[in-house]
């Protein structure tokens, strides 16, 4: 493998889990309101 390709691999991996992030906190935020309503 070239290290192009890791880097790639990399970056790919990096936006998944910045999404992942973004939907944790989302759902972490309705959770919240869901309990405080």
């Amino acid at each position: 493998r070239k290290l192009v390709d890791i880097e790639h691999a990399l970056s790919d991996l990096e936006e998944k889990y910045k999404q992942a992030n973004a939907i944790i906190k989302e759902k972490e935020y309705l959770i919240c309101n869901l309990l405080r309503s």
